[in-house]
């Protein structure tokens, strides 16, 4: 795989990042097209959003980036074997671990979430995808991979705080008639006493509209970082491939938010094109009468450029709810962003909550320099 700074850029024009990821992807893209296996090594952009109980890796469909971020083209088939399996676990069981808030919030994800059951098996370990829930913009995949041997185990690092592991997956989760998305990834060990570990997946895609499309997960290999490297390297402890498809078919909740048909981001008119809320997240597009400026040829993120980003991605989203707790996606979610011809660029920026809430209880959410209260 080959690359240059010209598509480094073009891809960019389309997709963002979160803050801490920026300087990152920019710093590692030169080293990372070098050889397919620097391909595989994830970023890791720990948000602040949640507490750390999981470290999170981006999860991206850019083709241009994939260098940066191990995002990989999809090839279904290959060694594995899939097959669907027997008793289906409640999809709360799955999804809970990654989400803050009360124990009531169990019945919310049952009833908005949804089994899925797929399986693939290869060199000795089962890939399963337990559970989805999501909305039109955004979900959440559930994954366990089981060892026929538990010796296996014994390549990760020692779980952290909250079933933490130091380590990722080599693939991709890629959503058909997609061609960019964005997100993160846990890997996480919820009980060290049985063969078993946990991958979750948590993305947004570029068009409206998940339900019912397939999703295909691809996964290369189970990485864990080198010791002793200030920039993350990754190494494989195992090697597959396994290959995965289903249906997207949970409960959309989402909701239009009541916005004005602008805002103002900093002096500067946004023009809202769709905004929504559900269970899960928040999701608004807008154009903005900005663009992001690319001023060097380096492959480096160099100050203005950045500055332009922030200018065009991190207006003001926070979504209060009636009980006070808040979710502000301002600075630290990801977003697309298409620039066009005529100087102003398309926005899609997408939340997802560190809580799953009924929409009613949300009270307001502010967009720009706007609060826009929620009716209940």
């Amino acid at each position: 795989m080959t690359t240059d700074s010209n598509d480094y850029r073009h891809a960019l024009e389309h997709i963002s990042f979160t803050d801490n990821a920026k300087q990152h992807m920019a710093n590692s893209i030169a080293q990372s097209v070098a050889s397919s296996d620097a391909a595989t090594a994830q970023s890791n952009f720990n948000g602040t959003r949640r507490k750390p109980r999981i470290a999170r890796h981006p999860v991206r469909t850019v083709a241009r980036i994939a260098a940066v971020t191990a995002v990989l083209a999809i090839v279904i088939g290959g060694a594995g074997t899939a097959m669907a399996t027997g008793v289906l676990p409640l999809p709360s069981d799955m999804l809970s671990d990654i989400f803050d808030g009360p124990a009531s919030q169990t019945e919310i994800i049952d009833r908005i979430g949804r089994p899925v059951g797929a399986s693939c098996s290869n060199n000795g370990v089962t890939v399963t995808a337990d559970a989805i829930m999501g909305d039109k913009d955004m979900v959440t995949i559930a994954y366990t991979l089981t060892f026929d041997d538990p010796a296996a185990l014994k390549k990760l690092s020692e779980p952290g705080e909250n079933g933490t592991i130091a380590g990722s997956v080599d693939g991709n989760v890629y959503v058909d008639g997609e061609h960019g998305g964005q997100g993160q990834s846990w890997l996480i060990d919820k009980n060290p006493n049985d063969s078993s570990i946990q991958y979750f997946a948590q993305f947004s895609v570029e068009s409206p509209g998940l339900m019912g499309r397939t999703v295909r997960t691809h996964i290369n290999s189970l990485v864990v970082p080198r010791a002793g490297k200030e920039l993350p390297e990754y190494k494989k402890i195992l090697t597959g491939p396994w290959d995965l498809k289903f249906q997207l078919n949970y409960e959309d909740t989402s909701v239009t938010i009541p916005a004005p048909k602008s805002v103002n981001f900093n002096g500067t008119k946004a023009t809202i094109q769709e905004a929504t809320v559900s269970c899960v997240g928040v999701s608004v597009r807008y154009n903005i009468d900005r663009s992001i400026e690319h001023d060097n040829n380096s492959g480096k993120m160099s100050q203005n450029m950045e500055e332009s980003m922030d200018a065009v991605g991190n207006i003001p989203l926070i979504v209060t709810f009636k009980d006070g707790h808040v979710e502000d996606a301002t600075s630290h979610s990801g977003y697309f962003a298409n620039k066009l011809d005529n100087g102003t660029t398309d926005v899609h920026k997408t939340w997802p909550f560190s809580q799953v809430c009924d929409t009613d209880k949300i009270a307001s959410v502010q967009i720009g320099d706007t609060v826009i209260p929620m009716n209940s």
